[in-house]
């Protein structure tokens, strides 16, 4: 066996280490099994093909870049199983990787036909070599793509349709340039093919970073406008939350002046002996009072939002089981708490307005656990599915829905607490912990 054409198929296939690099980096954060296992499994998988493709091209006079295109579909199912990501996304991943592992080769012919045609010259690694500085390059250059903006783009939900496409195209360009691989390397010494091909060809990664960058910037824009818009929804929800805190104090502010204008009545009638006029006024305020006046805890704010809720939810035949025992003053801004309670409750009274009367039902439990955790609860039943993103937090395709969690989840974590959001038999349900000593 001539150890030579060994050698020389090993460095050609070494190409499949830059390749690996490609496809791996922007799943970095992915990975079902820990980064060093992975590593470690991805350095024996390829180096094993390495070897093997070299003894096998070599013994059967094979092109290596049929053994090249051989371990990337061997690779591909291995990659798929140690990535958690969508498939379209993984694939997508894979077909960049042979993207840019196929424009490598490109260039790289047409670097080194001047020395590929030098007859005297049976055996060189130069061209392997120089492929993979060019592989190494590359990397280089798109580096800050592969690791940063590919991994944003895919957390981005609103893109999640197009990766589909993208692998269509990636796919095409992939068949294009190994098309455009010389059969004859004469071929490019005529005229000016070389040196235009030379120039033409950087175009390629140079549309590719735009491409990336292009996708980043306007995805960090539409982010960008979408939390502009989410800062304006929530000015919007806790204005009215002022407004009914100010309603219900300008009430309670009446109320304690109409308060006194009873007792003077109450004084007149008592000194007179009009037994009789006394009781039936006693009995008159006794009735008002009860009508306009319900308390369900010692804080006058808190207190504020739950006679809202419960006047907004008889409205609507909705039921909600208060359990409020919570002292005066608050261990929290008042503020804080009841922008939290209000965005809870938001979203339990609008899951069970359109569910039948008797399943209208919201429980609602605040309490403080000891002396330095602040616990609130709020179940509600819903109707249809519900998902969970990979924070835990609900899914829809709604506008603005989950703005008002997004909110819960920021005073969750100012007040170094927990949230946990519980779907089970449709009954949505979110425990919270705050710790405001911390």
């Amino acid at each position: 066996m001539d150890f030579n054409q060994v050698l020389r198929h090993g460095l050609e296939l070494a190409m499949l280490l830059p390749a690996a690099v490609y496809c791996l980096l922007p799943v970095w954060n992915h990975f079902r099994l820990k980064r060093k296992t992975v590593f470690l499994l991805s350095a024996a998988v390829i180096l094993a093909i390495i070897f093997a493709g070299a003894f096998l091209c070599t013994a059967y006079t094979a092109l290596s870049p049929i053994a090249m295109y051989a371990a990337f579909l061997i690779c591909f199912p291995l990659f798929l199983r140690a990535v958690d990501l969508h498939w379209s996304k993984s694939l997508f991943c894979f077909v960049n990787a042979t993207l840019l592992c196929t424009f490598c080769s490109l260039y790289t012919n047409f670097l080194t036909a001047p020395w590929e045609l030098d007859s005297e010259i049976t055996f060189s690694p130069r061209s392997s070599l120089i492929c993979l500085g060019v592989a190494a390059l590359l990397g280089l250059v798109l580096y800050r793509s592969l690791i940063v903006k590919l991994p944003y783009l895919f957390r981005q939900q609103r893109l999640d349709r197009i990766w589909k496409w993208l692998v269509l195209a990636s796919s095409v360009l992939v068949l294009m340039l190994r098309w455009s691989i010389p059969m004859d390397l004469s071929t490019l010494m005529v005229g000016r093919i070389r040196s235009i091909g030379l120039v033409l060809l950087l175009l390629i990664p140079i549309m590719l970073w735009l491409l990336y960058h292009l996708f980043w910037w306007i995805t960090l824009r539409l982010t960008y406008s979408a939390r502009l818009q989410q800062e304006n929804s929530l000015l919007q929800m806790e204005a009215k939350r002022y407004r009914e805190m100010r309603s219900y104090m300008d009430n309670t502010r009446s109320m304690r002046h109409d308060f006194r204008q009873h007792l003077h009545v109450i004084t007149e009638l008592a000194r007179s002996g009009e037994t009789e006029k006394l009781n039936e006024y006693l009995s008159g305020v006794n009735d008002s009072a009860q009508e306009s006046l319900d308390r369900y805890c010692a804080n006058l704010a808190v207190d504020a939002i739950a006679s809202f809720y419960s006047r907004l939810a008889a409205s609507r035949d909705i039921r909600i089981l208060w359990t409020l025992e919570l002292p005066d003053p608050l261990p929290v801004d008042e503020s804080d708490y009841c922008g939290l309670l209000g965005n809870l409750l938001d979203n339990a009274v609008h899951a069970v307005k359109d569910l039948p009367k008797e399943h209208r039902i919201i429980t609602v439990a605040s309490r403080m656990l000891s002396d330095s955790m602040l616990g609130v609860s709020v179940e509600n039943p819903y109707e249809g599915s519900l998902k969970l993103d990979a924070a835990g937090m609900p899914v829809s395709s709604r506008d603005n829905h989950g703005i008002g969690l997004a909110s819960v989840a920021a005073t969750v974590h100012k007040y170094h607490g927990s949230m946990d959001i519980r779907t089970n038999d449709n009954i949505f349900a979110v425990s919270i912990l705050l710790y405001p000593g911390k």
